[in-house]
């Protein structure tokens, strides 16, 4: 490496003929090459050199697909080490060749895959947490699909949602396919962070990076003498306890248990009731009828003089 400058030659008498520069450096290794796909209709791929070569590198990109559609993986001036492919489709295979190359030779690297199954959107976008009047423990939380996953029937996102209180390191997490949802479990009075990420509903692919924080504390009554003199340790939770987020839905299976078991004793109730009231009226029109018969028999026994 010390042999690296500037070299001239010179003439017997002294005079300049010629100046090159030496640059000793190293042939070029296989590049590391990735591929990531932000929707279904284009995708890009990244790499970077396995070794540094001290000479000056090109990358050449190019790709195949198993619909025999070939071409040139276009980079961009501001960002050397990635490519683009446009309107790709979604359901085929594409084979990259990523080349490397300097002058002491050159690498070439190949990577196989489905569009599916490098696809990762971007984070969703427009997050809001707000606080919910009068619902101390409650934030409501909306987004908005990003910009670059075109809105369509057959590709949809779903979500994942993860809060902490701001002065604790634990997440909780929920997942839903809605783009709105409602913390249940916050910490009343508590600043809390929040954030969202999304993925293809079907599973394909990997989960989006997590959108940037958002901050937002629940709503809070006006403060009260009593308030006043709660400590920020009762509001907090014990960092070795667990984060029930359950706990209001068990409340509410509970309460629906007991409704539902109340209604089947009083329809029991009521239908004992019903088939006594039958079983007495029942009685009562036989015990009727009898006495109606017999007095017809003792009438039809006496004499008529009698009758009469």
């Amino acid at each position: 490496m010390s042999s690296t400058g500037n070299y001239s030659c010179h003439e017997r008498s002294g005079g300049l003929l010629s100046i090159t520069r030496l640059r000793v450096g190293y042939p070029p290794g296989l590049p590391s090459v990735s591929c990531r796909a932000s929707d279904y209709y284009n995708f890009s791929c990244y790499w970077k050199p396995s070794a540094e070569t001290l000479l000056p590198t090109r990358y050449y990109a190019s790709y195949r697909s198993n619909n025999h559609v070939s071409g040139i993986c276009v980079q961009e001036p501001l960002r050397p080490n990635m490519c683009s492919v446009r309107e790709s489709q979604p359901w085929s295979t594409y084979q990259m060749n990523i080349t490397e190359t300097n002058p002491l030779g050159s690498s070439v690297r190949f990577l196989q895959f489905t569009v599916q199954s490098i696809v990762k959107p971007d984070p969703p976008e427009k997050l809001m947490v707000e606080p919910i009047p009068f619902a101390p423990r409650r934030l409501r939380v909306s987004w908005v699909y990003p910009s670059t996953w075109p809105w369509e029937p057959q590709f949809q996102l779903k979500f994942r949602l993860q809060y902490r209180p701001a002065l604790h390191s634990s997440w909780s997490l929920v997942e839903t396919v809605n783009m709105t949802d409602i913390i249940t479990d916050a910490f009343a009075g508590v600043e809390h962070v929040v954030q969202v990420s999304s993925r293809d509903f079907l599973d394909a692919g990997n989960w989006s990076e997590w959108s940037p924080e958002i901050r937002a504390t629940p709503w809070t009554s006006p403060p009260t003498k009593a308030s006043e003199e709660t400590t920020m340790a009762e509001l907090e939770p014990d960092p070795e306890e667990p984060v029930d987020r359950d706990e209001p839905l068990e409340k509410v299976a509970i309460l629906i248990s007991l409704g539902v078991f109340a209604f089947v004793v009083l329809f029991l109730l009521l239908a004992i009731g019903v088939l006594i009231w039958m079983r007495v009226r029942r009685k009562g029109k036989e015990s009727g009828m009898k006495m109606n018969f017999l007095a017809a028999i003792h009438m039809k026994a006496l004499p008529k003089a009698q009758i009469l």
